[in-house]
Formats: C-alpha cells, structure tokens, sequence
C-alpha cells in the first residue's frame, strides 16, 4: 500500500524540530524524526527530500528545554481526583438508596403475606355447615379420647 506525505506537513514537521533520522545530527528523542513519524525507510525518505520543495530544508533547531508547570499539573490533577471521588460518592449513594427501595419493597411484601395469615379463619361452625354429621361427630370422639380430662383440679394442676 502506498504511503501518502504531504510536502506541506513534512515542512512544518522540520519547522518543529523534527530530523529526518533518529540518527541525524541535532536528533530529540521528545521531538522525533520523520522517518519515525511516517514510518519511511532510507531509499523512501532520500526519494522524499530530492522533492523541489524539500531539497535542501534542514530542520530548524528547537529548545531541547521543555518547561513544565507542575503547580498548574498537580492542581489540575487534585481537581479530577476530586470529581472522581465525588462520582464515587454520587454512584455508592444510588447504590445505597436501590438497595434501601429493595429491602423495602421485600419487607412490605413480606408484611403482606403474614397479614394475610393473620385475617381472621372461617369460623369452625361454618366449615361444619358443608361436613356430614358422622364425620364431624367421629371427629368430635376423637378428640374427646385424645385429650384426657383431669378428675379433679388437683390433678389438674400437679400432673
């Protein structure tokens, strides 16, 4: 495939300090090459500059000092830090609040169910309405063997 250089961008890349090759004399590993920017190899890079327009340009000599405001950097930074953390705090809180909605909406449900346990049951004689006669009165002799009568409240009390 081949590779597009634009004769205007390889000039303003030497305006900038750019070298032709990392081995080129005044060379900023900061700065860069051409040849590292688009990726040429030698017979591709003396093909480009034996262009009319770039014949003969050298690389303009750039401050190899980089100054650096490190106060503005760390305000910069403490001010992210902050907005992330509270994002945190924004996000925790959401969480927190679902939750608190969840166990809600559960624990209503929950007192739903057991107040309908607790309504009022159908009242033995209703029930007994719709039973035969005979079941009920086997039922009826049943519980009177199951459950022993105390003779006396004595006995009642002390056994």
């Amino acid at each position: 495939m081949a590779k597009i250089v634009s004769i205007e961008e390889i000039l303003n890349d030497l305006e900038h300090g750019l070298t032709r090759k990392p081995s080129s004399i005044g060379y900023e590993p900061l700065i860069g090459s051409i040849s590292e920017k688009y990726d040429l190899d030698n017979n591709q890079l003396t093909l480009l500059f034996n262009h009319p327009q770039l014949k003969g340009k050298k690389t303009k000599k750039q401050s190899t000092l980089i100054i650096v405001d490190t106060v503005q950097e760390k305000e910069e930074r403490l001010r992210n830090q902050e907005n992330h953390e509270n994002q945190n705090v924004i996000e925790v809180e959401e969480l927190v609040q679902n939750k608190e909605e969840e166990l809600i909406t559960e624990s209503l449900a929950e007192i739903k169910e057991i107040e309908v346990t607790l309504e009022p049951q159908n009242n033995v004689e209703e029930i007994s309405e719709n039973v035969p006669k005979e079941v009920l009165e086997e039922v009826q002799l049943d519980l009177d063997l199951s459950v022993k009568k105390p003779k006396s409240l004595k006995d009642f009390l002390f056994k």
